[in-house]
């Protein structure tokens, strides 16, 4: 039987596993934030709405952190030992999954230097908007603020640039409340961070462009932040009447939005109608919400976390399945039993170390584990323990980098070596000819070091 260890299977089994436990965390959001949002609690749903890119990576720490605890971990490390059959459908998946997120990074860089390009022919805006534009900043208070320009590539005014932000209004004749709407609520996206949302809700969508709840996630974070921004834009602004009417008349002067990469004053006319019934629900806000909004919160997070846990134990064993019902044994093809050398120590320039071992709770897995870095010409052994004679050593080693100078074998304290030489890694039985104390060895001759991970037990 030729086990394989796949760095492959690992990444897909984390990116499976990170969108089933992200959908499950959204989805409970999002219900939660429709039945509670015409209640008045809305904005803090939007505030909390980015913690949600955290439970779409949370599970690779959870299987970094949790799964040595786990009873019977080395069934649920399955997920990283694959069959053949498992590792050649892997492959193909993580080709497909690959050709979809460069396809993606690449639209996103187009859109990025067509952006640049826009922006390359900004002009400065007039004395009069400039003071506008002042007063405004004045009245928000604060230190830094994004630069203000115009430019005949935008539309509609919008919010660019994650590392220096500037605000871009179109070329046209602007009545000073239009400019005012128009700051307000630009400088309002600046404040709430809106950009680096937007651009973690991209790279989280090209990451797992399979799973349908990134594409969702990153549409309410673009309506979400439209409607929060709204919500602490009018009280500047005249009222919700006045506000809205001024976004009404600039949407028909300038048209629908194109460009959906970066916070925009108006998406298209179609969304105002949903921006107003936000804007209602968010009016709704009664005393005390904000500590229900903090409850509820710190109760999403444990449900996440506690999915993110669960989905782990799930998957594991559900992979397990798999990996039972792929795990056939060809005999005929079966690779030639290694040959066995024996000598009676290793050469005088070979370094030798005791490497640390873990011994198991579960004994009807395997004994005792390591993981060593081995360096060039260097030699790592296990501590001395009793076999009888007729016992068997058996030793799982993998290696990584492939190397043809590797050796793994058993030794008596004090006397001859027993051995194999292998190149990736594999399962291997010694006889005990002569009972005494016995050592497990890895015994690295290459001109680099390798990592070594293995288990070995007496039987």
């Amino acid at each position: 039987m030729n086990w394989m260890m796949s760095e492959l299977v690992a990444v897909l089994g984390v990116l499976v596993l990170s969108s089933l436990t992200g959908t499950a965390v959204l989805t409970a959001w999002y219900l939660a934030g429709r039945f509670l949002g015409p209640k008045g609690y809305f904005p803090y749903f939007y505030r909390w709405l980015r913690l949600l890119p955290a439970f779409f990576l949370f599970p690779f720490t959870v299987l970094l952190l949790r799964l040595p605890y786990f009873k019977n971990r080395f069934v649920y490390s399955y997920l990283f030992w694959p069959t053949p059959a498992v590792y050649a459908a892997a492959g193909k998946a993580l080709v497909i999954w690959g050709t979809g997120v460069a396809i993606l990074l690449a639209s996103y860089l187009y859109s990025a230097v067509k952006q640049h390009l826009h922006q390359c022919r900004r002009m400065p805006c007039s004395r009069s908007v400039v003071q506008v534009y002042d007063q405004v900043c004045r009245e928000m208070g604060g230190r830094r603020f994004p630069g203000l320009y115009q430019s005949y590539g935008f539309k509609t005014p919008v919010l660019a640039g994650v590392f220096h932000p500037v605000i871009y209004l179109p070329v046209s004749n602007w009545t000073k409340g239009q400019l005012r709407v128009v700051f307000i609520h630009e400088l309002n996206h600046y404040r709430h961070g809106d950009l680096w949302l937007k651009w973690a809700a991209s790279l989280l969508a090209a990451l797992q462009w399979v799973n349908p709840a990134v594409w969702i996630f990153r549409k309410l974070v673009a309506s979400w932040s439209e409607y929060s921004c709204d919500w602490c834009s009018y009280p500047m602004c005249g009222g919700k009447k006045a506000y809205f009417q001024a976004i009404t008349e600039m949407a028909l002067e300038q048209g629908e939005a194109r460009d959906k990469g970066v916070p925009a004053l108006v998406h298209n006319t179609g969304e105002l109608e949903r921006r107003v019934t936000y804007m209602k629900w968010c009016g709704k806000k009664r005393k005390g919400s904000i500590w229900g909004m903090v409850l509820l919160a710190a109760v999403m997070v444990l449900t996440g976390a506690g999915t993110a846990f669960a989905s782990v134990r799930a998957a594991g064993e559900l992979y397990y399945g798999i990996f039972q019902a792929t795990d056939v044994c060809i005999e005929e093809i079966l690779p030639p039993k290694p040959v066995e050398y024996q000598d009676d120590g290793p050469e005088p320039w070979v370094k030798e170390e005791i490497g640390e071992v873990t011994e198991l709770d579960d004994r009807s897995v395997m004994d005792t584990e390591f993981n060593w870095t081995i360096g060039a010409n260097e030699s790592k052994k296990t501590g001395s323990f009793y076999v009888s004679s007729g016992k068997i050593i058996s030793i799982m080693v993998f290696v990584s980098p492939n190397t043809e100078s590797v050796r793994v074998g058993i030794m008596k304290t004090g006397g001859n070596r027993t051995y194999v030489k292998l190149s990736n890694g594999g399962s291997y039985t010694f006889k005990v000819a002569e009972s005494g104390n016995y050592q497990v060895f890895v015994e690295n001759t290459n001109k680099r070091a390798v990592e070594v991970s293995g288990l070995y037990k007496t039987s």
